[in-house]
């Protein structure tokens, strides 16, 4: 998420997307075309790389319990967000090989529907996850706040036809800090002696 964040507001992406006039942004695309191809390339490893850490703590969770709502919920949430960023990884693509008037024309690889479909399964997923995390025994303000945060950001991209990608990837890097310092409580006997050390059983 941090190497996400600091490609889309290096000023390559953000003066392109800081603007509403059309001609201004391709402008802003022209006067600066490596380094908006670089900062595209940075946001797709970016986020590949923070989709892979959820894939991590799906694992994770699934080691901690024979709870079976909870192996589902972090499989699922884990598929979801990597899906939504392989679909990133896409439209990360055609940014870079698009030239600037067909960019500001709106007219984007896969079609209107590819943006929208990456937003809806890559936040379903963060909700899935959310619901894991509780089922796994972390702290309920953990579990709630990726569960709220990210409900609330699809609602507002469902209403609005809009959504800014920067704001998950803000809350991700929140839960990837959180995880450094807390640790689920142990709700089956058998996997608190894994717990007491920070990790999870190593077979099952």
């Amino acid at each position: 998420s941090v190497i996400f964040i600091a490609a889309v507001v290096s000023p390559p992406m953000f003066n392109v997307f800081s603007v509403d006039d059309p001609a201004q942004a391709a402008a802003a695309f022209q006067e600066n075309v490596r380094g908006w191809r670089i900062a595209n390339g940075f946001a797709g490893i970016g986020a590949l790389i923070a989709a892979a850490g959820i894939v991590v703590l799906a694992r994770y969770l699934t080691a901690l319990s024979e709870n079976p709502q909870l192996r589902i919920a972090a499989s699922l949430g884990a598929t979801l967000v990597f899906i939504g960023a392989l679909l990133w990884l896409v439209i990360q693509f055609d940014r870079m090989t698009v030239s600037p008037e067909r960019f500001v024309s709106g007219e984007a690889l896969g079609g209107p529907w590819l943006f929208p479909l990456y937003v809806v399964v890559t936040l379903l997923g963060l909700i899935v996850i959310g619901y894991g995390l509780l089922k796994a025994g972390y702290p309920r303000w953990l579990g709630w706040f990726v569960i709220g945060v990210h409900s609330l950001l699809l609602v507002a991209g469902l209403a609005t036809q809009d959504a800014v990608p920067l704001n998950w990837h803000l809350s991700m890097l929140v839960l990837g800090i959180a995880l450094l310092f807390v640790r689920p409580t142990a709700s089956d006997p058998i996997h608190e002696e894994h717990l007491a050390v920070g990790r999870a059983p190593s077979g099952r």
